[in-house]
């Protein structure tokens, strides 16, 4: 339920931004209108130059600093999505499908030893 609301709370307010025309040499080349979250960098809130530039982000927006470790774990698996050639895809597959794949069968896991647990507790 949040998100629904999130997402039109996002929509209403892009469409109360200010219309912009893309104006050149007296021809109007259409409209755009301006993004909510910008390309450019800003160091009091996280753009698509997070998005795009992950060590940007940590410089400015990650506090404490995570260790070199992590960061190295987190940037190799973007690596490696990015490696695929279809970058979307596979992040929401891995993230949308393989993780919580992976998070279920931890999950039964758990549930099978306190069962288990449980049975030899009241032999």
């Amino acid at each position: 339920m949040p998100y629904i609301i999130m997402v039109v709370v996002n929509e209403v307010s892009r469409c109360r931004q200010p219309v912009a025309y893309e104006y050149k040499g007296g021809v109007t080349y259409g409209v755009s209108i301006p993004a909510i979250n910008p390309s450019e960098g800003d160091p009091d809130r996280c753009t698509w130059r997070c998005h795009d530039e992950t060590e940007y982000c940590l410089r400015h927006h990650v506090e404490p600093p995570p260790p070199d470790w992590l960061k190295e774990v987190y940037l190799g698996i973007i690596r490696l999505l990015a490696g695929t050639g279809v970058y979307g895809l596979s992040n929401v597959l891995l993230l949308g499908v393989v993780w919580p794949f992976i998070m279920l069968l931890l999950l039964i896991g758990v549930v099978r030893m306190r069962r288990r647990i449980k049975s030899l507790r009241y032999e």
